[in-house]
């Protein structure tokens, strides 16, 4: 049972790790093409967030394909890309925090999850704001706040999950050695 369940827990890894390998390599060149704007980043990548005139321009940019491109093959990629992320991140967390005490285990289970949840909230808010009727002319800055924040949020618990789970390796390797 354990050996099976080692097994999953890589192959959800796996499959995270090859998803992102996905969108960073053929993904993100693929808008990059389709904006006018040089080395554009979408808005799922901004680590440190974006503004309204951001969002404006970057939506602007992008050409009636790019659009199309960003709201149906980004936004599949990038919705199962949070629910992989969340499995790893909580299968890890629940291995590597068994000795840690349960609320501890249970404080990285519960932002590992967050982080799924925040980014599928963010990948809505994106989409709200690419689908706006009427095109960039409509957009608010309310939408770009509320998709903002989730990319931030989401940010944030990435950050705090990874930094658990190489604490849990760091740990670890302490202790076999």
């Amino acid at each position: 049972m354990t050996r099976t369940r080692a097994r999953l827990r890589w192959m959800i890894t796996i499959a995270a790790l090859l998803n992102y390998a996905l969108l960073a390599l053929w993904a993100v060149p693929q808008l990059e093409a389709m904006s006018s704007i040089p080395d554009a980043q979408p808005f799922d990548l901004r680590f440190i967030g974006y503004g309204y005139a951001d969002a404006v321009d970057y939506i602007a940019s992008l050409s009636s394909g790019g659009l199309a491109f960003y709201l149906l093959e980004w936004r599949i990629l990038d919705s199962v890309f949070p629910l992989l992320l969340t499995l790893t991140f909580l299968n890890w967390s629940w291995v590597l925090m068994a000795r840690r005490g349960v609320v501890l285990r249970m404080i990285f289970l519960v932002i590992g999850f967050s982080y799924g949840v925040f980014d599928l909230l963010e990948n809505a808010a994106v989409a709200r704001m690419l689908g706006v009727t009427g095109g960039v002319e409509n957009l608010t800055p309310t939408i770009v706040a509320e998709a903002n924040r989730w990319t931030l949020l989401k940010f944030v618990v990435f950050a705090i999950s990874v930094l658990g789970i190489v604490y849990g390796l760091i740990l670890r390797l302490f202790q076999r050695g």
